[in-house]
């Protein structure tokens, strides 16, 4: 046979605050490791950009991508994935964040035209 525990109004009010807290632990955790994530890809091609002999520029979360003194494009990190607008272009490509090698093939294209 079960025991029934009856719970105070106060307690059973308590031990909810408890489990929507844990929750709110778990995902400003989840966030938290997006953004550390996305800042070491945004390293990996910043600097992979600087190897190509170009400069990069800092725009908030993004980088612009200028080579031989122009801007050639724009890198936008969005947690959707990542961005690569061609600049005169409207539209960008999209790029989810386990596509580095289809990335850095369309950052070589811009650069090289």
């Amino acid at each position: 046979m079960k025991k029934i525990i009856r719970l105070s109004e106060s307690d059973l009010i308590n031990v909810i605050k408890r489990i929507v807290k844990e929750g709110n632990i778990d995902k400003s955790t989840k966030e938290r490791d997006l953004d550390v994530k996305m800042e070491n890809l945004r390293d990996n091609l910043e600097n992979f950009i600087k190897s190509i002999d170009c400069k990069v520029k800092k725009v908030g979360t993004d980088l612009e991508i200028h080579c031989n003194g122009d801007h050639v494009g724009q890198l936008m990190f969005r947690k959707e994935g990542i961005k690569l607008k061609k600049t005169g272009e409207k539209f960008s490509k999209e790029f989810d964040f386990n596509e580095m090698g289809l990335l850095r093939k369309e950052i070589k294209k811009i650069i090289n035209k």
